[in-house]
């Protein structure tokens, strides 16, 4: 069994969302990747949505065969680059 920390958004109709999995049934590997999502105070949380759910296998296409909500989302491995999307332009100084 492995669980499932998943960060969904979705800007201008594309779907996307942090993926993280654990074989770790404690809930501490989930705890801090909860930890680490919240260091990201340029991002406000009503931008984002956290969804946490079992499947048998690692990966995230058994989360998107479990729960067809998930089937057009696009995987992102890498918190800064999920972020990355979210976080507002900085405007250029004239």
């Amino acid at each position: 069994m492995f669980r499932h920390f998943i960060v969904y958004s979705e800007l201008d109709g594309v779907a996307f969302a942090y993926h993280f999995s654990t074989s770790d049934l404690t809930g501490q590997e989930i705890g801090k990747a909860w930890k680490r999502v919240q260091a990201h105070t340029t991002v406000r949380g009503s931008a984002y949505a956290i969804h946490v759910l079992g499947t048998d296998s690692p990966t995230f296409a058994s989360v998107q065969d479990m729960d067809p909500y998930f089937a057009n989302v696009k995987e992102i491995t890498d918190l800064a680059e999920f972020f990355s999307y979210l976080e507002p332009a900085t405007p250029t100084q004239p």
